[in-house]
C-alpha cells in the first residue's frame, strides 16, 4: 500500500466531503446530511479541533475531525472519521487512527471517541484499531452512546 499523506482541510475540500457524506448513508443519517454540511462545520469551530484530509497517490481518500481538549471530559478525542467508499477495506481507516493517536502520543495517556449502541459495525472496527469500550451514557436526548478509550 502506497503510503497515506494528509494535510489540514481547506474549503477546496468541501465538495469531497459532500461525497463523502452522501456515500455514508449510515453517518449522514447519524450526524448531518450532505446539505447541512456547512451548519455543521461551523459548529465544530468553537471546539477548535482540527480536520484532516488524507491522500494516496495524489488521490482524496479520508478525512477525520480530531481535538486536543474535549469539553467532556478535558481530553483528546476522534470525533468524525471517513474513507472514501471505493476505498474501505483497504487498511485507511486503521492508519488514520494510528496517525491520531501518534499525534496525541507524549502529550497524553488516552484519546477518546463516542459511538452510538446500536451501530455494531463501528464498534468492531473501532475495536479492530485499538479503541477498548469504557463506558455507555446517553446524552440530552436520551440517546445510548458508547464511550471508547485508545491507550496511548
Amino acid at each position: 500500500m502506497e503510503k497515506l499523506s494528509f494535510r489540514s482541510y481547506t474549503d477546496e475540500d468541501f465538495p469531497f466531503f459532500q461525497q463523502l457524506v452522501l456515500a455514508s448513508e449510515e453517518w449522514e443519517s447519524e450526524e448531518c446530511s450532505a446539505e447541512n454540511l456547512p451548519v455543521y462545520l461551523k459548529k465544530y469551530e468553537m471546539l477548535q479541533g482540527h480536520w484532516t484530509i488524507y491522500e494516496q497517490a495524489g488521490e482524496k481518500v479520508g478525512l477525520s475531525y480530531s481535538l486536543p481538549w474535549a469539553p467532556s471530559n478535558e481530553k483528546p478525542w476522534l470525533g468524525t472519521l471517513l474513507v472514501k467508499e471505493s476505498r474501505r477495506g483497504q487498511g485507511i481507516g486503521k492508519e488514520i487512527i494510528a496517525r491520531t493517536a501518534e499525534h496525541f502520543r507524549g502529550n497524553h495517556k488516552a484519546f477518546f471517541c463516542a459511538c452510538p449502541v446500536e451501530k455494531t459495525s463501528w464498534l468492531q472496527f473501532l475495536a479492530s484499531c485499538g479503541f477498548e469500550q469504557f463506558k455507555v451514557e446517553k446524552n440530552e436526548e436520551e440517546k445510548e452512546y458508547v464511550i471508547l478509550v485508545y491507550p496511548l
